[in-house]
């Protein structure tokens, strides 16, 4: 009778534990500002000013300039000035902005890639 007794304060102390029980996680912010990402560019251009040229280039810089309420859809891993320039020193296909903008199919991929 004390094994029983003590299997079901055991199964008590189990089932009522609070550590079993999911605590739900809120962010530590709100995003209160409506900015587009194109937006975000302009505000801080002196940061993503090349990014901003193979945009305008390529003809799609206003498209991430389109109000998105539900914050789905698409994502952009906006390289910085610095970030775009080890690119070019990486890839050993271009020396410089320009060279990266004169290439048409470059430009034309980056394009078909954001519609």
């Amino acid at each position: 009778m004390r094994k029983i007794i003590i299997i079901c304060l055991l199964w008590i102390v189990i089932l009522g534990n609070p550590s079993c029980r999911e605590i739900p996680v809120e962010a530590g912010f709100e995003d209160i500002e409506e900015t587009s990402i194109y937006e975000y560019m302009m505000e801080n251009d002196s940061a993503f000013s090349g990014f901003l040229t193979i945009l305008e280039k390529g003809g799609i810089a206003k498209t991430l300039s389109a109000y998105n309420p539900e914050g789905q859809g698409y994502t952009l891993f906006l390289p910085d000035n610095d970030a775009l320039n080890r690119f070019i020193e990486a890839s050993g296909q271009y020396s410089s902005l320009d060279d990266l903008l004169n290439d048409p199919e470059y430009v034309s991929e980056l394009d078909g890639t954001m519609r």
